[in-house]
């Protein structure tokens, strides 16, 4: 996450935050600028600092049969496993 900032004086201590992500459930076409879930920051005491919205920066196009094939046929040519 690259959109939060802390500001502190310069006596203060860094402080750690735990990022808590919630994403809705989301289905394709997806519009540029979806709100798709929201992510809680939270110091190191438990409080919440901050709430922002997750939101989509392209549209993503819901697949077609022609895209599956084309992704399929990628990993068999590349020889990519899929699967651990």
């Amino acid at each position: 996450m690259n959109d939060a900032t802390e500001l502190l004086n310069i006596n203060d201590k860094n402080k750690d935050y735990t990022v808590n992500v919630q994403l809705n459930k989301i289905k394709a076409p997806i519009k540029k600028g979806q709100r798709i879930g929201t992510a809680e920051i939270i110091d190191n005491e438990g409080n919440i600092v901050t709430k922002v919205g997750i939101t989509v920066k392209k549209d993503v196009l819901k697949a077609n049969l022609w895209d599956y094939f084309k992704r399929n046929l990628d990993v068999i040519l590349s020889g990519k496993k899929i699967y651990n």
